[in-house]
């Protein structure tokens, strides 16, 4: 039932993952854009027996990745740098097996 005057519906979007109700138009622009590549990235540039050159490469691949989701670029681009990413993710764990 509608009371004239009143309106109260509401658009609102649920955020699956963390179970809340945001708000429409509440998301900022700078939302960390999260994925499972992503994580993987950030879990692994935060161990500290990686060497430092493969820490840096590794940095520098995942921000320009997470700058091109975030800025929308063509999907080839994403592509390429998520293959690159993926790769030296790889790579370095590859390199932490041997050690271990």
């Amino acid at each position: 039932m509608d009371q004239k005057g009143y309106d109260n519906r509401k658009e609102v979007t649920l955020d699956v993952r963390t179970k809340e109700v945001r708000e429409k138009g509440t998301d900022s622009g700078d939302q960390e854009i999260l994925n499972y590549i992503i994580s993987r990235y950030k879990a692994l540039s935060d161990r500290q027996d990686i060497d430092a050159k493969q820490r840096d490469e590794l940095i520098e691949i995942g921000e320009r990745y997470q700058r091109a989701l975030r800025d929308k670029e063509d999907d080839g681009i994403i592509d390429d740098l998520e293959g690159e990413l993926i790769e030296k993710i790889e790579d370095i764990e590859e390199d932490l097996e041997d050690i271990e």
